[in-house]
């Protein structure tokens, strides 16, 4: 519909599928990077916390993969297919630190 509103041409047959929960899932309330922020506040957080909280918040969600060979990370099925998340170093990432030379 964007595509048709913007004139930009789209072939026959060419479907988009609806990934609106995979969005949901990683940004929407409640949702990973939202998970991120509060394993920010626990004490004792790490990385790894934060894999097991995503795995335990959302073991029954039909696209989240509790990654079997990585300690650290889980995958999202995505629209275009699996996607795995190593999740080393995001709590520190997250932190928003400004450099040591700023």
């Amino acid at each position: 519909k964007e595509c048709e509103k913007e004139n930009v041409p789209v072939p026959d047959g060419l479907n988009f599928a609806d990934n609106a929960d995979s969005v949901a899932l990683i940004d929407g309330k409640g949702g990973i990077l939202d998970l991120l922020d509060e394993t920010m506040g626990m004490p004792g957080a790490s990385n790894q916390s934060f894999v097991t909280y995503v795995i335990k918040q959302y073991k029954e969600h039909h696209r989240i993969i509790a990654s079997k060979i990585a300690r650290l990370g889980f995958g999202v099925a995505h629209y275009a297919g699996n996607v795995m998340y190593s999740c080393e170093g995001w709590l520190e990432k997250n932190a928003n630190n400004p450099p040591d030379a700023a």
